[in-house]
């Protein structure tokens, strides 16, 4: 009898003990099957680690150094030249690039102004390279293509359209474009691009042949034709070549579809045909060209002064 009572004891007591370590067994399994499944809310940033997902379908991640600031680079323009660069661009993050490219900030917020960019490969599981700046203009350019200044603060331009591709090599002080869309498409249109290097600036094209003469003042725009120069006080129309076209400094000059417009510096404001060498329209006083502003739809270019239109021609 009390070798039973003695053996049942022992059970009672193993039973004290091993159950509670079942549970807690239990409980740690499945907790660790969870943590097994990557990210079970789809976090982008989980555990110091990001990842990047195509809907439910995880594409790879990327571990953080610093969890105090692992995010998505920027797309920022910082420049104070006169080009006429896309002018609504916010501090937009970078998006996924073709779900396998990723330009990232992996920094403390005391450093985020002045780190690095990583350029990350997901499919690889590698950094691909670093740079100081990066820009879309916020809204994309076309060909999948990024303006990147380097750490020897050289602009060049890299495309995303098939792999990576440095289309312009890192050879530039700035690079920039216009603000000219791709037809039927909201991204920036990059025929040409604005450079400058040694304190000249000229144009280029995709195969950076460079296209045009070099220049002292400050590219604003240009055409196929002409390109619109500023030395901060006036602007100047010439050609390609370097010819000047208008023969002599305006206050203002903008290119308007099929015309230019120009502010004299008496501040006439008037449109000027120049494949027809001829005025259109009437003569207006402007006497501040940041009031004028152009609205082309396929029949009429509208100019307006402060909201009020002053001119609706008809174009063909």
């Amino acid at each position: 009898m009390e070798k039973k009572k003695a053996t049942f004891v022992v059970l009672i007591l193993l039973l004290i003990i091993f159950v509670p370590l079942a549970i807690v067994s239990t409980i740690l399994h499945f907790e660790k099957a969870k943590e097994g499944i990557e990210n079970p809310k789809h976090e982008f940033l989980y555990n110091g680690k990001l990842y990047f997902y195509d809907n439910d379908s995880l594409l790879g991640t990327y571990i953080c150094e610093n969890e105090d600031y692992c995010d998505f680079a920027t797309s920022k323009n910082n420049s104070s030249y006169a080009l006429l660069e896309y002018g609504e661009e916010k501090t937009n993050k970078i998006s996924l690039i073709k779900n396998r490219y990723a330009f990232l900030l992996d920094t403390t917020i005391a450093n985020l102004k002045d780190a690095e960019i990583i350029l990350y490969d997901l499919e690889l599981n590698k950094e691909l390279g670093r740079y100081k700046e990066v820009k879309n203009y916020g809204i994309g350019i076309e060909k999948d293509s990024y303006l990147v200044k380097n750490s020897d603060e050289k602009w060049g331009v890299i495309s995303f359209e098939d792999g990576v591709d440095l289309k312009i090599p890192f050879v530039y002080d700035y690079i920039g474009l216009i603000d000219e869309k791709v037809e039927n498409q909201n991204t920036i249109a990059m025929n040409h691009l604005v450079v400058m290097q040694n304190g000249k600036w000229f144009l280029i094209d995709l195969f950076n042949t460079k296209i045009s003469d070099s220049f002292t003042d400050e590219i604003v725009s240009y055409t196929k034709n002409y390109v619109i120069l500023s030395n901060g006080t006036s602007m100047r129309l010439l050609n390609y070549e370097g010819k000047d076209r208008l023969f002599g400094d305006y206050k203002y000059l903008h290119f308007c579809d099929p015309y230019i417009a120009i502010v004299d510096n008496t501040n006439t404001f008037y449109l000027f045909d120049l494949e027809n060498n001829k005025e259109i329209g009437n003569r207006h006083n402007v006497k501040n060209p940041k009031e004028l502003s152009y609205e082309k739809t396929n029949k009429h270019l509208r100019v307006s002064v402060a909201g009020e239109i002053i001119e609706n021609i008809a174009i063909s």
